[in-house]
């Protein structure tokens, strides 16, 4: 398994917005884009040995945002909370802590926040001696973090295999739905799975579901939950002869649909680029991001609107990154009908940066943003965004002797 993948070249920022034009999909409609205006805010974890940082915006209006600080021979999963409109966060308080935790740049915790105030908090343990043999662990709490309860499994096999990429959605229903992948097959030599759990407010785990049988090793998932109630999941898929593109399952009233392509963009890799999609929801409305490096002369992130006349939901692509970017995509609605996407992109010093813009309903790109300037390899994580009121706030880890947590709030400029 190829777990390794290079930047696929160095190149300014602003390299190829022209010659990339004509390869973006559909972009049009009258007058200026949103252009987005970044306020670098300070991050609740101070100097602490700090990273791997995942804000989730909650049903009450508040934005939460949970991350790993090592300490010794121990790691801590801690988080904090910023109210809706607010400057401050609240002073972190610790979800847990322990040794033999399962850590990766790519795949790290999370929070999640019901519309009951229900918060569930995961994080991944060893369970064996393999580099790989680890399992999912959740906690949860019912009052406002005071208190967990826990540890719970939403996985039943205890095999000493990869269990992690989760992702954590809450339900109309008070239940949150967890899909993560699941190599219990690997055992035998099968393909990665990835599967689905719904999860009660007691730990009781029910309506057990394989999403697909054959999946790639190592990248991301994302899911979310529609106004109306449907979930959406997207994920790296893997053919047989190694197409790995991004597939898309749902589940309305009918059940779980087989998996759909989100968009065939052939990309053929004999191994897993760690590069998963991204989902955000408002409304009935979704929108989704992803990396593919199909043409490897031409790598892209790519965005689509979600689209039910369409095979798989989503329509025509539009790209949106500055010439050459690694990936590391994320993607949050500010506003009615304009989302931000994020992503990173190499400079022309070697190191990388952290980049946003608005797509419009219509298709329209506004500007680059330039959120913070980061070292390219690995230890600066994925940057992760979320939805708070009329902003997106945006999260990465800052390598260092000491790892760090930035944090910047993004708005809409006039």
């Amino acid at each position: 398994m190829i777990r390794r993948h290079a930047a696929p070249g160095v190149a300014g920022l602003m390299l190829a917005l022209l010659a990339t034009s004509s390869a973006r999909g559909p972009v049009g409609g009258e007058g200026d884009p949103p252009r987005l205006v970044v306020e670098q805010i300070a991050a609740p974890a101070g100097e602490t040995d700090a990273r791997f940082p995942r804000p989730s915006a909650g049903a009450d209006g508040r934005l939460y945002l949970s991350w790993l600080e090592e300490r010794s021979d121990e790691h801590a999963l801690r988080f904090s909370v910023l109210a809706d409109g607010g400057d401050a966060w609240e002073a972190a308080r610790t979800i847990t802590r322990g040794s033999g935790w399962f850590v990766n740049w790519a795949d790290f915790p999370s929070v999640a926040v019901a519309a009951d105030g229900t918060i569930a908090a995961h994080w991944l343990e060893k369970n064996g001696a393999g580099t790989y043999a680890y399992g999912v662990r959740v906690l949860l709490s019912t009052d406002a973090g005071a208190s967990f309860v826990g540890p719970f499994v939403p996985h039943r096999d205890r095999t000493e295999t990869e269990h992690g990429f989760v992702s954590i959605v809450p339900l109309l229903d008070a239940r949150f739905g967890l899909v993560w992948l699941d190599g219990r097959a690997t055992a035998e030599d099968e393909p990665m799975a990835l599967r689905y759990a719904a999860m009660d407010r007691a730990g009781a785990i029910a309506d057990e579901a394989v999403l697909d049988d054959r999946v790639c090793d190592c990248c991301p998932t994302a899911a979310v939950r529609t106004a109306g109630g449907e979930l959406v999941v997207a994920f790296r898929d893997r053919s047989e002869d190694e197409v790995r593109d991004v597939s898309i399952v749902r589940r309305g009233d009918a059940g779980w649909s087989s998996p759909a392509s989100l968009h065939a963009d052939g990309w053929k890799i004999e191994g897993c680029p760690v590069n998963g999609p991204a989902l955000a929801t408002r409304g009935d409305r979704v929108a989704a991001a992803w990396f593919s490096a199909a043409d490897v002369d031409a790598p892209m992130v790519r965005f689509a609107w979600s689209d039910a006349s369409v095979e798989g939901g989503f329509g025509a692509p539009i790209r949106i990154d500055a010439g050459r970017p690694i990936g590391r995509v994320d993607v949050a609605f500010i506003r009615d009908g304009v989302a931000v996407v994020s992503w990173v992109e190499p400079t022309e010093d070697g190191r990388a940066a952290v980049l946003v813009r608005t797509v419009s309903p219509d298709g329209r790109l506004g500007p680059p943003a330039t959120v913070a300037t980061v070292p390219a390899e690995r230890a600066a994580g994925m940057p992760r965004l979320a939805a708070h009121g009329d902003a997106v706030l945006v999260a990465w880890t800052v390598p260092g002797p000491t790892f760090r947590i930035g944090t910047a709030r993004i708005r809409v400029g006039e």
